[in-house]
């Protein structure tokens, strides 16, 4: 992770879903923050792209309602709110199970996780065009 990135997000951060019934704060440092071209995460947010910010799970703390969660393929669970929709969170086996990763765009800042990386960009939709000085993998 770029030390910028570090830096920036070493505070506590908050965030909350569309209708604010429920709310997250973080506490330290994020250990990655892409942009997702996958296919599951476009059906999922309704979105030609996903950016998403990865944290340990002791790290965030949610108030509210718990959130709704579903499993969208085999070792994975997205969350999101169950009155509003919105994308909360995926969790998934191969990232390990103490790991989470928080929809960017529902941070009250997300301007500060700037994105070091595009996955699954072999996914990506052909009318799409990104910042190219943003690196692609086309698979985790």
């Amino acid at each position: 992770m770029p030390k910028a990135i570090v830096e920036n997000s070493k505070s506590n951060h908050r965030g909350q879903c569309f209708c604010g019934l429920i709310k997250f704060s973080v506490t330290g440092e994020t250990f990655w923050s892409a942009i997702c071209h996958c296919n599951s995460c476009r059906l999922t947010s309704g979105a030609p792209i996903m950016a998403w910010t990865g944290f340990i799970k002791e790290q965030v703390k949610w108030k509210g309602p718990a959130r709704k969660e579903f499993s969208s393929s085999e070792g994975v669970t997205r969350g999101f709110c169950g009155i509003c929709g919105t994308t909360l969170s995926y969790s998934g086996e191969k990232f390990g199970g103490e790991n989470i990763f928080i929809s960017t765009t529902t941070f009250e800042n997300p301007e500060v996780f700037v994105p070091t990386e595009q996955v699954f960009s072999c996914e990506s939709l052909t009318w799409l065009s990104l910042n190219d000085s943003i690196p692609k993998v086309d698979m985790l």
